[in-house]
């Protein structure tokens, strides 16, 4: 068992997008946001050779006494975290998460290469979340889905062929 810390993403705009933006003179082009993570490879490494990893999340219970300002998941009725595997793209020295394309501020099209994975609820306010099929060596990220959209806190991980840090 391998505890996967929280890392922050971070949202960049753009530049090459956003200056076509300004010499257009009708507002039709586009704007593009990508949420990456910093650095090429994430620290925790999955060897997938020995089965499909698995993954649990405990949420804290709810305290009606402290009411709290966190979001909770985008499925409404639905108990437990809305949580997206996110296969990221590599780009230099970062991880791409998911592309946002906008007009005049209005999200058109939101990109992102996810993987399909099935949600248990094990015990109250604990989750497991198996994969639904192989993992392809590649960079990854665990990643709640809020009700405005992604959390830009995410719990990555790599896999590769054979695993060098578990």
């Amino acid at each position: 068992v391998t505890r996967l810390e929280q890392v922050g993403s971070q949202t960049r705009v753009d530049k090459k997008r956003a200056l076509e933006q300004v010499l257009s003179p009708v507002p039709i082009v586009p704007g593009k946001h990508m949420v990456e993570l910093v650095g090429a490879k994430a620290k925790i490494r999955v060897d997938t050779t020995v089965g499909p990893p698995e993954f649990y999340l405990r949420e804290m219970a709810p305290d009606p006494d402290n009411p709290t300002s966190i979001q909770q998941s985008s499925r409404q009725g639905v108990s437990g975290p809305d949580v997206e595997l996110v296969r990221a793209t590599v780009k230099g020295n970062v991880r791409r998460l998911k592309t946002i394309r906008s007009v005049l501020g209005q999200k058109i099209s939101d990109e992102a290469t996810t993987v399909r994975i099935q949600r248990w609820e094990i015990a109250q306010n604990v989750f497991r979340f198996t994969i639904s099929e192989p993992l392809p060596p590649g960079e990854y990220a665990l990643a709640e889905m809020l009700p405005d959209g992604m959390n830009v806190f995410v719990w990555d991980f790599g896999v590769d062929t054979t695993a060098t840090n578990r």
